[in-house]
């Protein structure tokens, strides 16, 4: 299941970069630039499209995997629209235009933390019991 694995790895990302950048909204407004969002903007454009595809290939996979990964994935998206939506309406120098980033720093957190049980719970029939791995490995 790599595309589990890799899907897991790159929604594990997405959360992180925008935790940190609304992070910085946050508690330094002052740090976050244009140049901060525009980065962010272009890794995600990079991610989003392969994200997709993964959780696209684990459908034909398996369905229980892809459904239980989907709302996760929504959220990701989700949460990205609204940080965009916020970015754009972001003005150097002005303080306050930071506010709206920084108010998704909660919900990116929660993401965050939240993703690891969901990736677990959607993939745990595929582990390997620890018994079988000890005789594997002996």
């Amino acid at each position: 299941m790599a595309a589990v694995t890799d899907t897991a790895a790159a929604t594990t990302d997405r959360p992180h970069r925008t935790c940190w950048l609304s992070w910085i909204a946050k508690h330094g407004p002052e740090r976050l630039t244009p140049a901060r969002i525009e980065q962010y903007d272009l890794e995600m454009h990079a991610c989003l499209p392969r994200l997709i595809a993964l959780h696209a290939v684990i459908a034909g996979m398996d369905q229980k995997v892809h459904a239980d990964l989907a709302p996760l994935l929504a959220r990701v998206m989700a949460l990205d629209a609204e940080l965009g939506k916020a970015a754009l309406r972001f003005f150097p120098g002005a303080r306050e235009t930071a506010f709206e980033l920084s108010d998704l720093y909660e919900s990116a957190a929660k993401m965050e933390t939240d993703l690891h049980s969901i990736v677990g719970n959607a993939i745990k029939r595929f582990a390997v019991p620890p018994k079988l791995k000890a005789i594997a490995l002996t």
